[in-house]
């Protein structure tokens, strides 16, 4: 992930929302090796937010902090 792309995402959905994302999929695939073999980390971040995987994001006010 550029940090052109990571911005454009930060922009588009809020840091809270992206760092929840990233860390979910950062997980997935450590936990996995990648099995899937992601690539376009970009892609994969926003079909994440679209199919809502790991669930929403926990608000700000449940004491989570990106």
């Amino acid at each position: 992930l550029t940090d052109a792309e990571y911005q454009r995402l930060v922009d588009e959905f809020g840091e809270r929302v992206i760092s929840h994302y990233i860390t979910y999929i950062d997980e997935s695939a450590q936990s996995n090796g990648n099995k899937n073999k992601w690539k376009d980390w970009n892609l994969v971040i926003r079909r994440a937010i679209k199919g809502k995987w790991g669930g929403e994001p926990p608000r700000e006010e449940e004491g989570y902090l990106a």
